[in-house]
């Protein structure tokens, strides 16, 4: 294998080589392809390409009367989001329009006939040409950015508009039932008050207007005689669905009752799952504690388990779907603590895809020792449904009350083909708590509380007085959710302040949910620039999204919206460059209709790259398994055409431009202020891909023959 630090340094010494030989080519010839740029520019305004603005506000002002049937926060978030993505669209319309059709009519109508016979340098008819039209596109732009910002500032005339720099992003942890920070790690705790869940089975099903009873009467162990012992208890039927209770007070020879509907009672199956809100306490899971009454009859419960609360989650990506015959291992080398009398851990490892379908493993684990477990065909369900993600899931869970493993990322690896893969991340889940995509969601009515880290803020750079916090959740369940949030000084806890926020879940397909802000006094940042944000929710039975990045966003001072907009157009400037670049190329050999379709789909798969990119190499291994893992033979002019493909696409992933680097409008619409590197990069990632499109247009162009 070369070193790759080699190749990226030759790689850039050629891109750097490239600019200058670009640089000084067009220095020589500056003021011919001056000439021809305001020729082009001049044309191309001949061609009425002014009335695209024209429609474009026509647009605007339909979507902003259509917009003032909600708030007027949502309102301008709905104006802004349609005016840059207008701005977007119709500067791809009119720079694709333009480049294509620039030489094809040059040549229609023998204007570049005449421009050949002068002493002009095809090159410097190329640059003209893209420079020319890239103007007209910059003043179509700053027509139609005009009009956008009036517009917004119309809209949202009595709303704060200003351009917010987030603070690079923190850490965000889930601690509490059974989940622990010691001495600066994270560890799981099979806790004495995990979760126990009695299965009811053959019960009759009842008609709508009667209700089944149930008695619950608990042999427990409260950890303080002298409190209550509260516990959740959750009631789930065949569907899926849930009922939920809280019982203040669960202690022995205290009955509860309640009851429930008889539509809840399908196919005669229920299960009753119990949770103590404090983990020190303890409930015998006693068959006889629960006792469903339904067509006065008494049913008693026909198992009971019990599990832990929490439990760690390996989370593996982009993993190729391996043949069902390779082995494929996990190893796990885990920091343990047995409960007392115990050398190792006694546990289930279980393997699952993105469905949760997969392998259980009962496990002893010792202290530091490696353990490899093999695992036959984890894919096999994927390959079943047609799922190429790519995704793996190894759950490590204590089955003994007192046994506790540390959280370490690098302590649960696969081995595949005999190379260990890293997991990308590693999670706490558990009953209420589970990791989805790239958001948290805490149910169920276990007490947890989410911490967003920060560290190494720039105090220089904050508020003097109240630093602005703000929230982005989602809400499930329930049309709102009342939310517990506590800043804490790290260096010194007793220094915080808590505050209740309300979150409301607004119409999520048309108006993007209202940020929650909180404020907090400097003094709450130490020494070190950390500070911890804890939220906690206030009703039990709700349920929270907690995203992994942007969960909680910390504002340096405020800067000036309008200048932040026409920096996003100015990214988008540079998106139309390279737009018109590739047009410009397209054109030099195909007529103006072939070239319109190759650059549009160019731009298409500009945004999907990541799409073709999984799919190149995902799909090879993929090929050829058929049903629940089987392997069938398939013709070697199937495989040639599959394997095709698969370059086809790979190759194209990496060689087409990505047209997401130019994504800067969500920054817009939540007032945050475009970062300095992002417009580096858009103009640094726009002017190579424009010279390298320029390149080979004058390669293709100087092949033709003009006379």
């Amino acid at each position: 294998m070369p070193d790759v630090s080699l190749v990226k340094y030759i790689l850039w010494t050629f891109v750097a080589a490239f600019y200058v030989w670009f640089l000084i080519a067009m220095f020589r010839d500056r003021r011919r392809v001056a000439t021809l740029a305001r020729h082009t520019f001049v044309e191309s305004l001949r061609q009425r390409i002014l009335l695209v603005p024209l429609l474009f506000m026509v647009v605007l002002i339909c979507t902003s009367l259509f917009s003032a049937v909600f708030r007027e926060v949502g309102r301008v978030r709905i104006v802004t989001q349609s005016c840059l993505w207008s701005l977007t669209v119709f500067g791809m319309v009119v720079a694709i329009l333009l480049g294509t059709r620039g030489i094809p009519e040059d040549v229609g109508e023998k204007t570049i006939y005449s421009v050949m016979t002068k002493p002009v340098r095809r090159s410097s008819y190329l640059a003209g040409k893209i420079f020319g039209f890239s103007f007209v596109c910059l003043l179509v732009l700053l027509i139609m950015g005009t009009f956008s910002l009036v517009l917004i500032r119309w809209v949202g005339r009595n709303t704060a508009l200003e351009a917010r720099r987030s603070i690079p992003n923190g850490t965000l942890s889930v601690y509490g039932a059974g989940v622990e920070k010691r001495d600066g790690a994270t560890w799981i705790v099979h806790e004495p008050g995990s979760t126990a869940k009695w299965v009811f089975a053959g019960l009759p099903e009842l008609a709508r207007e009667e209700r089944a009873v149930i008695r619950m009467k608990f042999k427990c162990k409260p950890a303080d005689a002298s409190k209550p012992m509260a516990v959740a208890v959750e009631l789930r039927n065949a569907d899926g669905r849930s009922i939920y209770y809280d019982i203040a007070d669960a202690r022995n020879e205290k009955e509860a009752v309640t009851d429930v509907p008889g539509r809840f009672m399908v196919k005669g199956q229920l299960e009753v799952i119990v949770a103590p809100l404090d983990g020190r306490d303890y409930i015998e899971e006693d068959p006889g504690a629960i006792v469903v009454t339904a067509a006065k009859k008494e049913y008693h419960a026909e198992s009971t388990e019990r599990r832990t609360n929490s439990w760690a989650t390996w989370r593996f990506t982009n993993i190729p779907l391996v043949d069902s015959k390779e082995k494929i291992a996990v190893r796990v080398r885990l920091h343990v603590k047995p409960g007392a009398g115990r050398k190792a851990i006694a546990g289930c490892v279980r393997v699952c895809g993105r469905d949760g379908v997969g392998p259980r493993h009962d496990v002893s684990i010792e202290d530091g020792k490696p353990l490899d477990i093999p695992i036959e065909d984890p894919f096999a369900s994927a390959r079943a449904k047609q799922d190429i993600s790519g995704v793996l899931d190894v759950s490590v869970l204590p089955e003994e009350i007192g046994d506790a493993y540390e959280m370490s990322k690098d302590a649960v690896r696969l081995v595949i083909r005999g190379e260990e893969v890293k997991a990308e991340r590693v999670l706490p889940e558990g009953y209420g708590l589970r990791a989805t995509g790239e958001m948290y969601w805490i149910s169920r009515a276990l007490q947890r509380t989410a911490v967003w880290q920060f560290d190494d803020l720039p105090l220089r750079s904050l508020p003097e007085h109240q630093v602005v916090a703000e929230g982005h959740f989602k809400i499930g369940r329930a049309r709102e959710i009342d939310l517990h949030v506590r800043m804490e000084n790290p260096s010194a806890p007793e220094v915080s302040v808590e505050e209740e926020i309300h979150a409301v879940r607004a119409n999520r397909y048309l108006v993007p949910a209202d940020p929650v802000e909180v404020t907090f006094d400097r003094k709450m940042i130490d020494s070190r620039g950390r500070v911890d944000i804890q939220i906690r929710r206030k009703q039990s039975h709700s349920m929270v999204g907690l995203p992994f990045r942007d969960c909680f966003s910390l504002y340096e001072k405020p800067g000036s919206y309008d200048a932040n907009f026409f920096t996003a157009v100015t990214v988008i400037f540079c998106q139309l460059v390279l737009i018109v670049a590739i047009s410009v190329a397209c054109s030099t050999t195909l007529s103006w209709p072939v070239s319109a379709l190759f650059s549009f789909f160019v731009l298409f798969c500009g945004y999907i790259i990541d799409i073709m990119r999984n799919a190149a190499r995902i799909m090879g291994p993929s090929l050829g398994h058929h049903g629940h893992g089987s392997v069938e033979a398939v013709p070697w002019v199937e495989r040639a055409f599959n394997t095709m493909i698969q370059v086809v696409l790979g190759f194209l992933s990496y060689v087409l431009p990505d047209f997401r680097k130019f994504e800067v409008s969500q920054d817009v619409i939540d007032n945050r202020a475009i970062s300095g590197i992002s417009i580096v990069g858009a103009i640094g990632y726009s002017a190579t891909y424009a010279a390298i499109a320029f390149v080979i247009g004058y390669i293709l162009f100087r092949r033709r023959e003009i006379e």
